[in-house]
């Protein structure tokens, strides 16, 4: 036995006959020396770190598994590399006058609603250089207001594909037929609101506003018959959706006993 105060005795070395170095460096000549090219690193020092000295292990299998570890997160993260999706494609709404169409909530904006087009140009200017000075320096419409967590976007994750790597469709433009009809719902939904699911199917405001809805060219939601009713209005087209009755979303809310908060369940 070895005593606490004892200079553990060095492990034998692994030699290049170990199946895992030889794995290790036969994997990293190729996929490590691409690494080293696509990230403008020097072939050189690619090389140098597959050879150097590695801390002594215990066991052999461990460094064996090290090494595969690090091919494998290697492995991935070029494949994250080759799958980012640069750039994003917008649907054009941005040229439109007086930015209405854009994103400008908490910037200073005239008594007509318009956002105040400087303020506007500071976002985009912040947006493009990612810095804290730039975002801090954007006018906000409210005296003491600031963006909130602004650069979020601009964090690096080391868990799966990077943030700006996802590319999204672009949404509809303001002036289509599927924005149109996402208003149209939205107004119906308002006007429609006290009105208990149990009264649906005979509430006269429920069976216009299906009527409404179903001559929408732009709406998406479902029509199993052709056209909306009662069952399906204000539904998404989602997998199970359509099944069983409207449900109140105070059923969702938690129950409050003394100083437990109780999620129901149904």
């Amino acid at each position: 036995m070895q005593r606490n105060d004892e200079t553990p005795s060095a492990p034998s070395a692994v030699t290049i006959e170990d199946p895992g170095k030889r794995e290790f460096l036969k994997t990293f000549g190729t996929v490590g020396l691409g690494m080293g090219v696509g990230l403008g690193l020097p072939a050189a020092s690619i090389a140098n770190v597959a050879t150097a000295a590695l801390p002594p292990s215990q066991t052999q299998n461990s460094w064996q598994r090290r090494n595969r570890a690090f091919l494998k997160r290697m492995q991935a993260a070029l494949g994250q590399q080759a799958g980012f999706q640069a750039g994003q494609q917008t649907n054009g709404d941005e040229s439109l006058p007086g930015h209405i169409a854009s994103h400008t909530k908490g910037l200073p904006h005239n008594d007509l609603g318009e956002v105040d087009p400087g303020a506007y140009n500071r976002l985009l200017t912040a947006l493009q250089s990612g810095t804290s000075q730039d975002l801090g320096a954007v006018p906000m419409g409210t005296p003491g207001a600031r963006l909130v967590q602004p650069r979020m976007g601009f964090n690096y994750s080391l868990i799966g594909q990077d943030a700006q790597g996802w590319r999204i469709p672009a949404p509809p433009r303001f002036a289509s037929d599927e924005i149109a009809a996402e208003m149209v719902e939205c107004y119906w939904g308002a006007l429609t609101r006290d009105v208990p699911f149990i009264d649906y199917a005979s509430n006269p405001l429920i069976a216009q506003a299906a009527s409404d809805l179903s001559i929408q060219p732009g709406y998406d939601g479902p029509r199993p018959g052709g056209s909306i009713d009662a069952q399906t209005l204000f539904r998404t087209a989602l997998p199970g959706t359509l099944e069983g009755p409207w449900l109140s979303q105070f059923f969702w809310m938690p129950v409050q006993q003394g100083a437990y908060s109780t999620r129901q369940v149904l």
